[in-house]
């Protein structure tokens, strides 16, 4: 066809313009912005006519994309597999309509929505969608993550869903669901599931199975971190045993994890013994963690802050120890005016075990804090390696139902303090019907009462026979360990280690009071001790003191009385010495004048190292009323030939004035 010359530079410039438009890649067409104009009528100054012409603002097509598989391959990174021959981008709603083929992803894809009928498997990738999504084959995560992002996004996983070393995230009123079974296991990695924002929810009702991390580096414990935050939802339906190293928290108004389906939280089982709190279940800036049906807690640390409630009351048994035979070393704490840790259902409480790091002896640490209650009102019987302390007004441990505090079961015999008790700083641990202390430390501080005058027995031996090495201190003006009530007491025995011989510590310091004064016979390896001014061991119903009972011939000074800075020990009524070393310091004076028999020979008929001391001018080992005196018998070990030290030194004075003969 022919066109004058005029027309055909027209035509030309159409058809070039046309065919610079077709030759546009599809991907940058897609993404081309719309470019709308409208006109509008407008007059100049003189009246004319002008057209105004007016740019509206950018707007993004979204366009769909199929999956057609023309690269002969399962790749989804192959764009000969997509429709128009480019892969999927953000704009694009994406769907794999062919059920029964498994389309792998390597590497990280977001698309605005996605409908896949086949199996998907992401692998060492990222997968985001933004809008309504369905995964309706089987979906595979290998260190991977999937994120759901946008009040609009959904992501529906109605298969089988296998999560491995992978990451969830529902992000800004995004809500990812794990409809179909599901199975999770972190194993050597920090992971991560969690929701943040209003709306944002992850459902995890079809998952029947979850470990959780394992492994630890020198950076500290990997987790598998289950956090609802701001108020978002993490939900829990069928899973009925969470195990390995999990941190679970609630943070913020409206933040919910729902562990309804949950029977048993386990940090014993696929976590190491050497790494402190393997399982963390915390509430903070009022979130809630829902536990109804929560019955068993296995080395599990549990924290609430701001005044918050963890509801664990449908709880029955907690344990310290790992599947591995292990204790853990965990924290269950109450931090904050009105936080509480309830654990009122609780019967069986066993606390950690053996196991000595660089963490120190493993504890279970029962920690109330600045106004804190941790309640386990029903537990009858507390055992193991057990930390409880409440510090700071208003702090409370609940011990209500006690009977009875053990640290000689499940404990090593090597561990200094297996089982603590204290108070200071005007917290309260309440024991109104505790009768009996078994390897118990306590501890009082700061002018307050550790009141146990209903306690009868104490003992320091150990379920298998062994001695621990504990401490009864009070410190501090004011301060007093209340054991009035006590008509029974044993000291250690035996046990020499690193730690050196095994005592009960019984230690009045810096004013501090320790009341035993219902105790008529002490046996076993004790050490005495009142330092300070107004520091006062009352023993005042002491008849005997016995060193040479339940204790090893080869231990020096098993029972020791110390005086030193204005310190007393009270012993009005004592008549009989055996074993017994006694020590005056800084012009003090150990009154035994009472006593009439001294003996330095055991039960077992060994003699043992003794050593009666005045040391310092004015000192005074006052034993006026004695009137038989036996020295130490035969043994010869490591410390020598065995003697009764009779010493007076720099000034001091032990007396014996009534003493017609001394023998051994």
């Amino acid at each position: 066809m022919w066109f004058p010359r005029s027309r055909r530079s027209i035509f030309q410039r159409v058809v070039a313009a046309l065919g610079q438009y077709w030759v546009q890649s599809r991907r940058e067409r897609r993404l081309a912005q719309v470019r709308q104009r409208r006109t509008r009528r407008s007059f100049d100054h003189r009246g004319q006519l002008v057209h105004v012409i007016e740019r509206l603002e950018p707007r993004t097509l979204l366009s769909a994309i199929s999956w057609d598989g023309g690269a002969g391959n399962l790749n989804w990174n192959s764009a000969l597999n997509w429709s128009g021959d480019v892969l999927p981008t953000v704009v694009d709603d994406v769907s794999i309509n062919t059920a029964g083929i498994t389309v792998t992803l390597v590497g990280a894809a977001s698309v605005h929505s996605l409908q896949s009928n086949a199996n998907l498997t992401v692998s060492s990738g990222a997968l985001t969608v933004g809008a309504s999504s369905a995964v309706n084959g089987n979906l595979s995560l290998t260190s991977s993550s999937v994120t759901v992002d946008g009040a609009s996004a959904q992501l529906f996983a109605n298969g089988t869903t296998t999560v491995n070393s992978s990451n969830l995230f529902a992000l800004n009123g995004g809500q990812l669901s794990l409809l179909g079974p599901a199975s999770h296991n972190a194993f050597s990695v920090a992971t991560t599931i969690r929701a943040s924002g209003a709306g944002s929810n992850i459902n995890l009702s079809g998952m029947t199975s979850f470990n959780g991390s394992l492994s630890s580096t020198g950076a500290g414990t990997n987790y598998t971190s289950i956090q609802s935050l701001a108020g978002g939802h993490v939900q829990f339906g069928n899973t009925q045993t969470l195990t390995g190293q999990t941190s679970i928290s609630a943070d913020g108004v409206g933040s919910l994890v729902d562990l309804s389906g949950v029977l048993t939280l386990d940090g014993g089982t696929g976590t190491t013994f050497n790494r402190m709190d393997p399982f963390k279940v915390t509430v903070q800036n009022s979130g809630t963690i829902q536990t109804p049906n929560l019955q068993s807690l296995k080395s599990v640390a549990l924290y609430a802050f701001n005044g918050l409630t963890l509801d664990l009351h449908t709880v029955t048994s907690y344990t310290g120890v790992g599947a591995d035979g292990l204790g853990r070393f965990v924290t269950i704490q109450a931090s904050g005016a009105g936080s509480r840790v309830d654990l009122t259902g609780v019967t069986s409480f066993v606390g950690s075990f053996e196991a000595s790091t660089a963490l120190g002896t493993h504890y279970v640490s029962l920690q109330a804090v600045a106004g804190g209650t941790v309640d386990l009102s029903s537990v009858a019987t507390l055992t193991g390696q057990t930390n409880i302390s409440a510090d700071g007004a208003g702090s409370t441990v609940n011990l209500a139902a006690a009977q009875t505090l053990d640290g000689g079961v499940g404990t090593r015999f090597d561990r200094s303090d297996p089982f603590k008790v204290t108070v200071r700083n005007n917290g309260t641990i309440q024991t109104p019907n505790l009768q009996t202390l078994k390897s118990v430390s306590l501890f009082a501080f700061n002018g307050l009462t550790l009141d146990l005058h209903l306690v009868t027995t104490y003992t320091a031996l150990g379920a298998d026979g062994l001695g621990r090495h504990v401490t009864i201190q009070a410190n501090g003006a004011g301060s007093r360990v209340d054991l009035s009530g006590l008509t029974s007491f044993r000291g250690s025995y035996e046990a020499s280690t690193a730690l050196g011989t095994h005592y009960v510590l019984m230690q009045a310091i810096a004013g501090g009071v320790v009341d035993l004064s219902g105790v008529a016979t002490l046996t076993g390896q004790n050490n005495i001790s009142a330092d300070g001014a107004g520091s006062i061991v009352n023993l005042t119903a002491a008849q005997t003191l016995d060193g040479g009972t339940g204790t090893r011939f080869d231990r020096a000074d098993p029972l020791g009385l110390t005086v030193r800075n204005g310190g007393a020990i009270q012993t009005p009524n004592v008549q009989t010495l055996k074993s017994v070393s006694l020590y005056s310091f800084n012009g003090l004076t150990l009154d035994l004048h009472s006593a009439t028999s001294y003996t330095g020979v055991g039960a077992d008929g060994l003699g043992r190292v003794v050593t009666i001391q005045a040391s310092g001018a004015g000192s005074l080992v006052d034993l006026t009323g004695v009137t038989s005196f036996v020295g130490s018998f035969e043994a010869s070990t490591a410390l020598g030939t065995h003697y009764a030290f009779v010493k007076a030194l720099a000034g001091g004075t032990v007396n014996l004035s009534a003493v017609p003969t001394l023998t051994g």
